[in-house]
């Protein structure tokens, strides 16, 4: 029976409804198949149950983690409960698929119960390139066997961040506050990302056309197989950096021995300091994303962004030093704009008109970033301020166009530049040369 076009119009946001519901309770049986695989082959389940703790399968989540970590799956357990060992995978000097977190412990509400005895899995094991290969099939067959692709507008473009709003995002904010993006013919969202963004995976099963990462995470974004190519660069120099106080007697890098450095552990930028010898005589411990513990001890040093934390500091009366990690030479572009392969290779002309209405959004930013700083304000009201937002635009512009570079470089890539971060990181052991070609990290094709 041939339904009228009024009904049709009716039905249409019911039947929206129900292809989202069915490819979520796909994906949602697919997390619980492979998560039974991971706390079995991980040890989290031995662990918890030779330490007494609660095993919560329902809060444990598969996650393929974001840009601030290689860490591809999240445990969540039981409340006041933490298994760092198993928070904290990491990949050894040699490459081997396993590594040790010194002085790890089991604890629950606060009182250490055991230590932990499972592996401490490396995301570039076989075994989670696996998962997360499984997770990205079962993902797309969701969307082919339900015909949704996770939008319920097809023309909508779904931007995806790598963090909480900031001024790391200005451009973007830019161009939908002052209607860059409308008067493209484009309708964009723009999607807050947190600690645990799954950037690659929401690329590769289409639930994002583009997303903002680091340079360094595309190129190891093609070591886990995910299609991410990069289309443009907002920030020409990086804004990572170590932040120490002023009274701590760390000045320079070579006077970190001795200190407590607070670090995401297998982070490219930490791996390439630990190579130039000045984490020698380092604890490392991880970081939680706050500069509370250095504004309270002048021995521990935080990893960075010198668009950020220094101005904090610096509210909370803290003198502090900041050390560049570009001045080291591992100068990776930032506020990265990234699509997927197949958005380039299917609709080029969409991704070159977002591109072009995205560095103009940049544009107007650095030049008065009003309108986009108070759009980022009305997306972060609890975790910025507006003086933090005009402190990091100060240092954007410096970033952006450096060596007193003009608006009209700005989101410009060169080949020199990707090669040598290539370079860098297979000779890091973070790489594969074998595996990934520099060629399909990037594109100039949309920059010309």
């Amino acid at each position: 029976m041939m339904l009228t076009a009024s009904l049709q119009r009716k039905l249409a946001p019911s039947a929206v409804v129900l292809q989202v519901s069915c490819q979520r309770f796909v994906l949602g049986l697919s997390r619980k198949a492979l998560n039974a695989v991971f706390r079995r082959k991980s040890g989290l389940a031995r662990d918890c149950k030779k330490s007494g703790v609660e095993d919560d399968p329902a809060r444990t989540t598969f996650l393929p983690k974001g840009p601030e970590g290689r860490k591809p799956f999240a445990v969540g357990l039981a409340p006041r409960t933490t298994l760092p060992r198993h928070d904290f995978p990491v990949r050894s000097a040699s490459g081997k698929a396993a590594g040790r977190l010194n002085g790890d412990e089991i604890r629950v509400d606060s009182k250490p119960v055991g230590k932990p005895t499972g592996k401490v899995l490396s995301p570039h094991s076989r075994l989670m390139r696996g998962l997360v290969a499984a997770y990205g099939f079962v993902a797309a067959l969701s969307v082919a066997l339900t015909g949704c692709s996770g939008s319920a507008e097809p023309d909508l473009i779904r931007v995806q961040l790598n963090w909480y709003p900031e001024s790391e995002h200005g451009g973007l904010y830019q161009a939908q506050a002052s209607d860059i993006y409308k008067e493209a013919g484009l309708n964009v969202e723009i999607q807050p990302g947190g600690r645990a963004t799954p950037i690659g995976p929401e690329l590769e099963i289409g639930r994002s056309q583009f997303a903002i990462a680091n340079a360094d995470d595309v190129v190891l974004f093609r070591e886990q197989g995910l299609d991410v190519v990069a289309v443009m660069a907002a920030m020409q120099n990086h804004p990572r950096c170590l932040l120490a106080r002023a009274d701590s007697g760390v000045a320079s890098f070579e006077d970190l021995a001795g200190k407590t450095l607070q670090r995401q552990a297998g982070r490219a930028f930490v791996e390439f300091i630990r190579s130039k010898g000045f984490l020698e005589d380092v604890q490392e411990v991880p970081y939680h994303g706050s500069i509370a513990s250095m504004i309270g001890d002048p021995n521990i040093v935080i990893q960075a962004y010198s668009c950020a934390e220094p101005l904090l500091a610096k509210q909370q009366g803290v003198d502090v030093n900041v050390l560049m990690v570009s001045d080291l030479g591992f100068n990776p572009y930032s506020s990265v704009l990234v699509t997927s392969g197949a958005m380039i290779r299917e609709q080029p002309e969409v991704v070159q008109q977002f591109v072009s209405a995205t560095r103009q959004g940049w544009r107007d930013y650095l030049a008065d970033g009003d309108a986009g700083n108070k759009a980022i304000l009305a997306a972060n009201e609890e975790g910025m301020t507006a003086e933090a937002l005009d402190f990091g635009a100060q240092q954007m512009r410096t970033l952006a166009m450096p060596d007193e570079a003009s608006s009209e470089s700005i989101g410009m890539m060169t080949d020199d530049r990707w090669q040598k971060l290539f370079e860098q990181l297979t000779e890091l052991n973070l790489v594969d040369a074998e595996k990934v070609d520099v060629a399909d990290c990037y594109t100039l094709e949309f920059l010309k």
